[in-house]
């Protein structure tokens, strides 16, 4: 029978050529990652800025529903001043008719002060 002798130099060649080999492939596997991750970068760019740009549509978007709100706030505001203005007019054109018939249109100034009354109370 033969025996399988081995020398130590033999050993050793084996050794270095096992690690020659890890050490290859993992450089190899090393290249491909950088290669998929420097492809994939332009991608990863892209999908950031459209976070980025969907944020600020969304503060935007809120910005625009308080600035609408105030809006619609305003206006009733005005309407309303309008209103009171209006009747505070005709309370003013009232009495100056008042003292221009010499206090003889009593009517059109309780009329007048009827309104005013109720525009204040109901304010």
């Amino acid at each position: 029978m033969k025996e399988a002798m081995f020398t130590i130099d033999d050993i050793v060649k084996f050794i270095l050529a096992l690690a020659g080999g890890v050490t290859a492939i993992s450089v190899a596997i090393g290249w491909v990652c950088t290669w998929i991750k420097r492809a994939k970068a332009p991608s990863d760019k892209i999908h950031a800025t459209l976070k980025e740009h969907e944020d600020r549509m969304d503060e935007q978007d809120k910005r625009i529903e308080r600035i609408e709100s105030n809006r619609s706030k305003d206006k009733q505001a005005i309407d309303e001043l309008t209103q009171g203005n209006k009747i505070v007019q005709k309370s003013l054109l009232a009495i100056m008719e008042q003292f221009l018939s010499n206090g003889t249109d009593k009517k059109s100034l309780e009329d007048a002060k009827q309104e005013l009354q109720q525009y204040l109370i109901d304010k």
